[in-house]
């Protein structure tokens, strides 16, 4: 889906993670737990959290923001466990319902190798 992409560091060891793409390359086999974050609030109803691996959706949570025609600021934060082979690509995107995503110190992505 088109919508925020992750395009801000804070760390990113090894240099696994392309900022222009929001894909992370997993330099192991193995599990890893990826935590995408968004604050979603007016202009709609929901977002919608997506993780992909090598382009094909695995999974989606939705992150509520209008309820009984009140707009409202939620957060929504999700962790999934993926199992990757080595050059494997995890990507999170987040798409709405016309809500406004409110991105860099707000909505947060982080990947962790689990073994």
């Amino acid at each position: 889906p088109v919508g925020y992409n992750y395009n801000i560091t804070s760390e990113n060891k090894g240099g696994h993670y392309n900022t222009s793409t929001g894909i992370f390359t997993c330099p192991l086999a193995g599990v890893y737990l990826i935590c995408p974050s968004a604050l979603s609030g007016q202009g709609g109803f929901y977002s919608t959290l997506y993780v992909y691996k090598n382009s094909v959706n695995v999974t989606a949570r939705g992150v509520h923001s209008n309820t009984n025609g009140n707009n409202l600021w939620h957060l929504g934060s999700y962790t999934f466990a993926i199992d990757c082979a080595v050059n494997d690509q995890l990507q999170a995107r987040i798409a709405t319902s016309g809500a406004t995503v409110y991105g860099r110190e707000h909505s947060h992505l982080s990947i962790w190798y689990y073994g």
